[in-house]
Order: C-alpha cells, then structure tokens, then sequence
C-alpha cells in the first residue's frame, strides 16, 4: 500500500518540474525502482494513472525501469547481482557481502511537449 504514498510524492515532483519549466503536457516519466524497495510497478502505474487525472501529466506514459540487486564481495572484490535468495559471491561463495544498489528509487526522466 506505499505505493499510494510514493506515487503521490513522484506526481509533485512532476509537477513541481513542469511548473518550473512551463510545461504543459508530459507525455511520458521514467522512473527507476531498485529490486529491494519493495514496490509493485503495476501498482505505481495504476496510481499514477488514478492520481494524475486532470494534471499536466494527465495522460502521461509512465515508465518503471527495474534497478538489479548489486553485491560486493570483500574476499575477490567481485560485484555481483543477486539471484533470487542467494546472497554468495559466484566466484568464492563466500556469503555476506556488502549491497551496492537495489534500494533506489528517483525519478529519472521526463518527456514533455
């Protein structure tokens, strides 16, 4: 159910963006969402979509690119993604290695017109 929230907050920044800048139509925004947030891109479409009604984003396309668990392995200095619950490093399968990226969710781009 964050989804709400966070979507909520991705609209203002769209709009704060598009206001700043004088635009009135966005036709698409891409958003990055790393793998460990725990949000449902159908969810974030579905709220964007419901939220963003009568806004300068109204009819926007609204792009999720999926952000891959990185891991760092101290022993081999190995960056590695992470494969479904497996968190050992594939070269010396030592385990707990230090998260590099996966958490991150930002806007990364606007189409306007």
């Amino acid at each position: 159910m964050h989804e709400l929230s966070v979507t909520a907050e991705l609209l203002n920044t769209v709009l704060t963006e598009a206001c700043r800048h004088g635009v009135r139509s966005v036709s698409r925004v891409t958003v990055v969402v790393g793998d460990l947030t725990g949000i449902d891109p159908q969810c974030l479409r579905y709220y964007f979509s419901v939220l963003s009604r009568g806004t300068v984003p109204d009819r926007a396309e609204l792009v999720v690119e999926s952000q891959a668990t990185l891991f760092y392995c101290q022993p081999c200095a190995k960056v590695f993604p992470r494969k479904r619950d497996c968190f050992s490093c594939p070269d010396c399968g030592k385990q707990g290695s230090v998260l590099r990226e996966g958490m991150d969710l930002y806007l990364e781009s606007m189409e306007v017109e």
